[in-house]
């Protein structure tokens, strides 16, 4: 049974442990009332619809969309989300760090007129809410910004954020990307000059050149452009609505790009004009009427020849999804095949009874190696002139998905100049190669036909054993 003194030392108890936990309830309801009567505004940045920014320069006014975030005025154009995101942030932390009562002369502080009224607005229709908030100079020495609220006449102190809705600016605000890309999702680029029109295509994540030429392109000089294309930025819009492009180049543009991604309806164009004194370039999208000034450093990657475009590589193959090797030369024909275990062996009867050496791979890495250097485009079906009626080495590499085509490499008769002429799959360009690279692959097959050395008796004899 519990005495008296036992109950009334458990009620003392509960009644401290009651009032600490009123008293840190109190605590934290006094903070969190403390830190909203500090808030500048009073809306989550999701709720954020329209920013306005009222100054002597000019009003700037931005409007959110489904789309993003979009330049009202004084211009009508995209706005850099980041930017503006990152300004409606500072402001919505932005503080009231101190209330220093009514003031006659607001002049003096910068507010009458004030450097920036700034009006946010959130929700739609009925619930739709507007707050505004006048921004001054900034203190001598505390860094904080004198600043009124709405209708209050209240002279205030505010935190440091408010800063960049005075300094920033409509270019900072926005958009001055070219154009916004997903490198790997391009599947289409046209480079249309005055010397030649160059067009690429993508398939099965491999860039092949349409025109002037049906080759395969180099993946790595194609995403590069791309990719550049995709980071170039507007140094500056030397006009809005240019009513003369001959200015500016853009009349008859030197170059014109089209592109399309694979989750766009249609290619979307860009027109490269003049260079100014400074060597930027005039740039104008298909889609608006501002002239952009971009850095010309795009300009040289656009003017690349048509052979900086192709693949120069010659062994498309990839020797990770190989299943078969069929190689020809003027010692006969043999056959390489993988077995389950991913080892190379001999092509035949038994093929696992004649496992072949590492020299298959070597072989692999010569052909992997092997580089056009000249091209011959237009060529005759009959290619006899070329020596590759009656190649002089033939390599056919065959997948697990498509063991009945396989990749093929011809190599025929001399180039000139230490050079070899040599054809690659169905594509009707004839390569000429460096005699030495070929050479070389023809040195691997000849180490793969050598007899393997049969071990000596004391090779055989394991150690330890007489």
């Amino acid at each position: 049974m519990i005495s008296r003194r036992g109950v009334a030392a458990f009620l003392l108890m509960a009644g401290v442990v009651s009032y600490a936990v009123y008293d840190w309830r109190k605590k934290q309801d006094d903070e969190s009332r403390q830190a909203e009567e500090k808030k500048l505004f009073h809306v989550g940045e999701e709720e954020v619809r329209s920013l306005r920014l009222r100054r002597e320069a000019g009003e700037i006014t931005l409007l959110k969309t489904p789309e993003g975030w979009s330049i009202q005025a004084p211009i009508t154009a995209p706005a850099d989300d980041t930017a503006v995101e990152g300004l409606v942030s500072s402001l919505l932390r932005s503080t009231i760090e101190k209330r220093l009562g009514p003031v006659a002369d607001l002049e003096s502080y910068s507010l009458a007129p004030p450097e920036v009224e700034v009006e946010i607005s959130a929700g739609e229709g009925e619930g739709k809410s507007e707050e505004t908030v006048r921004i001054g100079e900034k203190h001598p020495f505390s860094g904080e910004y004198y600043g009124q609220i709405g209708a209050e006449t209240d002279l205030l102190l505010l935190s440091s954020g408010v800063a960049r809705a005075r300094e920033v600016d409509l270019m900072a605000l926005r958009e001055k990307e070219l154009i916004r890309l997903e490198t790997w999702r391009v599947n289409q680029l046209e480079i249309q000059r005055k010397d030649a029109t160059i067009r690429m295509i993508r398939k099965d994540g491999k860039w092949n050149l349409e025109s002037p030429v049906h080759t395969p392109a180099a993946d790595g000089t194609v995403a590069d452009l791309i990719s550049h294309l995709g980071r170039l930025k507007a140094i500056r819009f030397p006009a809005e609505e240019p009513e003369n492009l001959e200015i500016y180049g853009l009349d008859a543009p030197g170059i014109r790009v089209s592109i399309l991604q694979e989750d766009w309806r249609e290619p979307r164009r860009i027109d490269f004009g003049a260079k100014n004194e400074a060597g930027n370039l005039f740039v104008r999208r298909w889609d608006r009427s501002a002239v952009m000034e971009v850095e010309e450093s795009i300009w040289p990657k656009l003017n690349q020849s048509v052979d900086e475009f192709r693949k120069s590589e010659l062994f498309l193959a990839s020797r990770w999804n190989l299943a078969a090797l069929d190689l020809s030369d003027a010692a006969g024909e043999v056959g390489l095949a993988k077995n389950e275990a991913g080892s190379w062996q001999w092509a035949g009867e038994n093929p696992a009874s004649s496992p072949v050496r590492e020299t298959v791979e070597e072989l692999l890495d010569s052909l992997e190696s092997l580089r056009a250097v000249a091209f011959i485009d237009g060529v005759e079906p009959d290619q006899t002139r070329f020596g590759l009626a009656e190649p002089r080495l033939r390599v056919a590499a065959r997948t697990e998905e498509k063991p009945d085509s396989p990749f093929e490499l011809l190599v025929g008769g001399p180039a000139g100049g230490e050079r070899v002429y040599v054809k690659q799959g169905n594509w009707p360009t004839i390569y000429e190669v460096p005699e030495d690279q070929i050479r070389e692959v023809e040195e691997r097959i000849s180490a793969l036909r050598a007899p393997t050395p049969e071990p000596s008796p004391e090779e055989e004899t394991p150690a330890g054993e007489e």
